[in-house]
């Protein structure tokens, strides 16, 4: 069973067979984890990393809040880029024009070393692969376009999702987290969908729900 979760809420070691920890927003930014994740993963919607202060704000809540990985939106940075900013190593993509969308992870010390290989496959979807044991970690930071987006666009999104999850092995812990500009709402369905969601279910929230279903995933800030 995967799992889905929210906004820089941390998937913890402390998970009850294969539901998560965490509380929902009504706005789905999430992760989604096959099998027990076992150490602290959070996402986060920064709006924006044009500010030189920005990623040092973001390295000192990460080390507040004891978080190994972060998976960044809106980053805004142009280009493609993986460097080291002190004992955090940052991995983005984005496209040419600086101030658009933009994805990328900051990985702690420990785990900035373990990065088997890593995918930047455009500027809504990354993807690295942690080494680890008993199993490696494929984490796919994603980023979906606004509601007044046209669907043929959101589409495209879910699609390249698609093509990445494909590269993760059956016996990988796969992790997929990021702002889904989805409202899931309230109400319990099925294994996806727990009794803590907020809000009523829009369009978009349909098609992340159908996706969990598609793929045996559990929007976890749900429960």
């Amino acid at each position: 069973m995967d799992q889905v979760e929210d906004d820089l809420e941390v998937t913890g070691a402390d998970i009850l067979g294969n539901i998560s920890t965490g509380r929902g927003r009504s706005k789905a930014s999430q992760v989604v984890i096959k099998r027990n994740p076992w150490k602290n993963i959070g996402t986060w919607n920064v709006r924006t990393m044009l500010n030189a202060s920005k990623l040092e704000n973001i390295k000192l809540e990460m080390m507040r809040l004891d978080i190994d990985i972060l998976g960044v939106s809106e980053v805004r940075w142009s280009g493609n880029g993986d460097f080291w900013s002190d004992d955090y190593r940052v991995i983005y993509f984005d496209d040419e024009t600086p101030g658009r969308a933009g994805v990328g992870f900051i990985i702690n010390k420990k785990w900035g070393h373990q990065i088997a290989s890593k995918i930047t496959y455009n500027d809504k979807l990354i993807l690295i692969k942690l080494r680890a044991k008993p199993n490696d970690i494929v984490l796919i930071q994603v980023y979906f376009p606004t509601s007044d987006t046209e669907d043929d666009a959101i589409e495209e999104v879910y699609s390249g999702l698609e093509e990445l999850c494909k590269l993760a092995k059956g016996e990988d812990n796969l992790i997929i987290m990021g702002d889904w500009n989805a409202i899931v709402g309230e109400g319990a369905e099925g294994q996806e969908v727990g009794a803590f969601g907020l809000g009523t279910r829009n369009e978009r929230g349909d098609r992340l729900v159908d996706f969990c279903k598609q793929h045996d995933m559990t929007i976890t800030n749900t429960f």
